[in-house]
């Protein structure tokens, strides 16, 4: 009788063994057991990845670097749908532009995205690129964006000079197609109290629509970029 009960006690201990190197290893009791695992259901988080690609150039047009940031300014890669306009130099024809001196609004940081950077430097010139992303319910690129200005910039005299600006679609979902473009503006602006071309505001929002289903679903993403005569920027998104 002692030794049954010894036996009975060891098969318990070998069972209970078993039972928590399955638990460590992660492989489920019913698993264990040759029983099928429960299946469990992924999620998926809807959330934007609108970021913003800065190249910078000497006035010469030597490329210095090309880096990626997202909102809260962290670096990120470069993503490969990214399209280089080619370089940036002081000598560039400027952007023929309405010279607004009255202030534009500010960055108000209550939209999909916003974001700033830069550090300010004498001069030199650069081309940020706006990216704004939307996507489907399920978290699902539909379409990107893209809005972009160059500059370049004497922090001295407080101007902006040799402007471009332009944009372009990536990422187009089979569902969607551009339809026009509805908002777009360009000016400068007195970022600097009493200098006329100090700053320089680009605003475009695009038309999309979803034709497949009759043209009934309409996307407006808009997207905003201030450049400033220190080298330094900010930006917003809208979808």
């Amino acid at each position: 009788m002692i030794i049954s009960r010894q036996r009975q006690f060891v098969a318990a201990c070998i069972a209970l063994s078993i039972f928590g190197a399955a638990m460590v290893s992660g492989v489920s009791v019913a698993s264990a057991q040759d029983q099928p695992a429960p299946v469990t259901t992924p999620t998926q988080v809807v959330d934007d990845d609108d970021h913003v690609i800065v190249e910078t150039f000497t006035p010469r047009g030597g490329r210095i670097s090309t880096v990626a940031f997202d909102e809260s300014g962290t670096i990120i890669p470069v993503p490969e749908s990214f399209e280089s306009q080619g370089t940036v130099t002081a000598e560039s024809t400027m952007t023929t532009v309405h010279v607004n001196s009255a202030t534009p609004y500010s960055v108000t940081g209550q939209r999909s995205n916003s974001g700033d950077g830069g550090s300010s430097s004498a001069s030199g010139c650069r081309r940020v690129t706006v990216s704004n992303e939307k996507e489907s319910l399920l978290g699902f690129t539909l379409f990107w964006f893209h809005t972009w200005t160059s500059w370049c910039w004497d922090r001295n005299a407080r101007t902006i000079s040799s402007v471009s600006t332009g944009w372009y679609l990536s990422g187009v979902d089979g569902t969607r197609q551009w339809n026009s473009m509805i908002v777009d503006n360009t000016r400068y602006y007195q970022w600097i109290p009493g200098y006329s071309t100090s700053g320089y505001e680009h605003q475009k929002q695009g038309h999309l629509q979803s034709c497949p289903s009759g043209c009934i679903i309409n996307n407006y993403p808009q997207n905003w970029l201030w450049s400033h005569s220190d080298g330094t920027w900010s930006w917003e998104t809208d979808d």
